[in-house]
């Protein structure tokens, strides 16, 4: 992993979602900002007071990691390019959806793309950091595939 790398992945961290005691003890310490990937039926809106009022920016992106949702590649995309420039401003980011695994493993694997990792030293990475992630996505290799035919075809760059 180069240097460059190891700043930015330095400064996210990736996770299930925290129980609400936690996020006013733990988080506002920590993190400058959250990247939440709850869809609205997982109530996402009753975390947003709480991070707000603990001093934490919220973005969200309510994601599906369904194969026939809407969600698209470029929904990870600009998910993993906010903790980017997040990390590049010096700001450390918390993202999560409800288990730590699927949707918050697309972007993780995003980062790590954009960041110039080939698909399998990115899921490798995943595996150091989070090994439910990297189970997730090598049980459904198509997520990978989908992002890096993303990437491939639309040339984005953070």
């Amino acid at each position: 992993m180069t240097p460059d790398q190891n700043q930015i992945l330095s400064m996210v961290r990736f996770g299930p979602r925290p129980r609400r005691i936690a996020i006013s003890r733990d988080m506002r310490d920590k993190y400058q900002s959250v990247v939440v990937l709850l869809k609205d039926e997982e109530d996402p809106h009753s975390l947003f007071t709480i991070y707000q009022n603990n001093g934490i920016t919220v973005f969200h992106y309510p994601l599906s990691s369904r194969k026939n949702s809407c969600s698209s590649a470029q929904n990870y995309y600009t998910a993993a390019n906010v903790v980017w420039k997040n990390a590049k401003m010096g700001s450390r980011t918390y993202v999560h959806c409800a288990a730590g695994k699927d949707r918050s493993g697309l972007v993780c694997y995003t980062l790590c793309r954009l960041l110039g990792m080939k698909r399998w030293n990115a899921i490798a990475y995943m595996g150091q950091h989070r090994p439910v992630m990297r189970e997730a996505i090598e049980e459904n290799i198509w997520r990978a595939q989908m992002i890096d035919h993303w990437l491939d075809t639309k040339g984005k760059q953070a």
